[in-house]
């Protein structure tokens, strides 16, 4: 198995944003950068996010957080959500259905990661990583989630983030047990965002219950602003001001993620 980039070659602290992209019925961008602790320590960043559109349209987005105390978290990352994309993606093609396809791609990038550590002679642990994932068609979608971070469709929390036994712990796609989350939705998704924790205290809100809720303030603007994006370069550029702003520094020095998607609905 293979990915679809060369995640290997990433340099440490490397800033990756993708650029807006269209493809069929979906509008993307996705930026992933470092925190603050980690920059000044010259730690990677732990971060990942890969998506794809099928030649079908359904889009697959997946985004991943490697394990601080993990020595190898950000190969982990990486491979977890670039793999779960390539093989999400290829058994759609191949004709399975959508929830088949997402519990089968989760397990898949689970054992990429187990073999990686393999050949690479270390411990499985040493790549441990969060993993949400989503595949949206026309009429249905389904998502998966193990660890912290949300996916947030047309301002709903689809999963709750996942913590383990103890405070500030959550389970890793390397743990014992790795079985994900899933929701299956039956119906369009439009608007789809989602994050890995570091954005989590900023974007959602939970004092209104135990199952946290979005910030429309936050979320929305992100849809409009978007919508109105026809230049690579000057939103590449307004995505990154935006994640490393002091508005959000200043509330986070976790590495951060976000991904949005945007159904053309018009």
């Amino acid at each position: 198995m293979t990915t679809r980039n060369n995640w290997k070659e990433r340099g440490a602290n490397e800033t990756v944003v993708d650029k807006p992209a269209s493809r069929g019925k979906w509008q993307t961008v996705a930026a992933v950068t470092g925190g603050a602790d980690h920059l000044k320590s010259g730690t990677p960043c732990q971060d990942a996010a890969d998506k794809v559109v099928t030649a079908s349209g359904a889009l697959i987005a997946a985004v991943s957080d490697g394990a601080g105390s993990a020595s190898h978290s950000d190969d982990g990352a990486w491979m977890a959500a670039e793999m779960f994309t390539v093989e999400a993606e290829r058994l759609i093609e191949q004709g399975y259905d959508l929830r088949h396809a997402v519990e089968e791609a989760f397990k898949n990038a689970r054992r990429a990661i187990f073999d990686l550590a393999e050949r690479e002679g270390g411990d499985a642990q040493d790549y441990a990583a969060t993993l949400l994932a989503i595949v949206c068609a026309d009429g249905a979608a389904v998502a998966a989630q193990v660890g912290d971070g949300a996916i947030i469709a047309d301002g709903a929390v689809l999963i709750q983030p996942d913590t383990g036994e103890y405070a500030n712990e959550t389970r890793f796609i390397t743990s014992k047990s790795s079985e994900p989350n899933i929701v299956v939705l039956d119906g369009t998704v439009n608007r789809l965002t989602m994050i890995t924790d570091g954005l989590q205290n900023i974007a959602l809100d939970y004092n209104n219950g135990e199952y946290p809720k979005p910030y429309s303030r936050f979320f929305e603007p992100l849809f409009g602003w978007l919508s109105a994006q026809d230049d690579n370069d000057m939103a590449k550029a307004q995505l990154m001001e935006f994640l490393e702003s002091p508005r959000v520094r200043e509330r986070t020095h976790d590495d951060l993620t976000l991904l949005i998607a945007m159904r053309d609905v018009g």
